[in-house]
């Protein structure tokens, strides 16, 4: 099994993470599943303790669904993640859910933005779900 990697790398820790759609697009709740793993300064993956919710067994990770904007752009695509202790940086990966395909999916994570409040200071930062 091949070391897991963040595709996510922030400039400060960040204790809060959502998604935000770059457009409208047209898909339903459950349609596609966002999974996360946080990741501390050292590179080390954090547990359910360190992040304050439970993984999901069957994919491996913690997990959103992804939901369609009810209120245009900028609104959060998922229900944002508060995290118990700061992370240095994520992975983060929109997968097939319910009808959805492979290419579907492929398709909507190069549609989102990843942002993360840090913890240190007000500031928001926002990226693209790198492909690492």
């Amino acid at each position: 099994m091949s070391k897991v990697e963040p595709n996510l790398v922030y400039p400060n820790r960040f204790s809060e993470m959502t998604l935000v759609l770059d457009g409208d697009v047209s898909f339903s709740y459950r349609d596609f599943v966002v999974t996360f793993k946080f990741f501390d300064e050292s590179g080390k993956e954090m547990t359910e303790t360190e992040i304050g919710a439970e993984q999901s067994q069957k994919l491996g990770c913690f997990f959103r669904y992804l939901k369609p904007s009810d209120n245009g752009l900028g609104a959060d695509a998922i229900r944002p993640f508060q995290l118990l202790h700061p992370a240095a940086s994520a992975r983060v990966e929109i997968r097939p859910w319910k009808n959805r395909s492979a290419d579907a999916a492929r398709e909507m994570q190069g549609r989102v933005f990843v942002c993360a409040k840090s913890s240190e200071s007000a500031k928001v930062w926002t990226r693209r779900i790198g492909s690492k």
